[in-house]
């Protein structure tokens, strides 16, 4: 929170490599690691700093190979566009309702 500058959540990638993207819609929150994973999280009413736990990702999306440089939803929040510009025409599109 940046009003009272306090972390109210944490994400961490399960295959220990750094985020290199985060996104986020309204009801999704999509984080980038290093390795070309892409974990998305539902957004809930209680951040998991309250429970000291950590977060699980409802889906983990596996097909890019390198790191994800550019990652965004479309304004409805029902696709999220992942690219690298590592590899020649690396971009994948995800339908967040159904995670397919």
């Amino acid at each position: 929170d940046i009003r009272s500058k306090k972390c109210i959540d944490r994400f961490q990638n399960q295959d220990g490599t750094i985020t290199s993207f985060l996104s986020e819609s309204s009801k999704f929150t999509a984080v980038a690691a290093e390795s070309g994973v892409v974990n998305l999280y539902n957004h809930d009413k209680t951040p998991s700093l309250l429970f000291q736990k950590a977060r699980a990702p409802i889906k983990s999306i596996m097909n890019l190979h390198t790191s994800v440089d550019h990652m965004r939803f479309n304004p409805t929040g029902d696709i999220l566009a992942i690219s690298s510009q590592r590899e020649k025409d690396s971009l994948k599109l995800v339908h967040t309702p159904t995670q397919t």
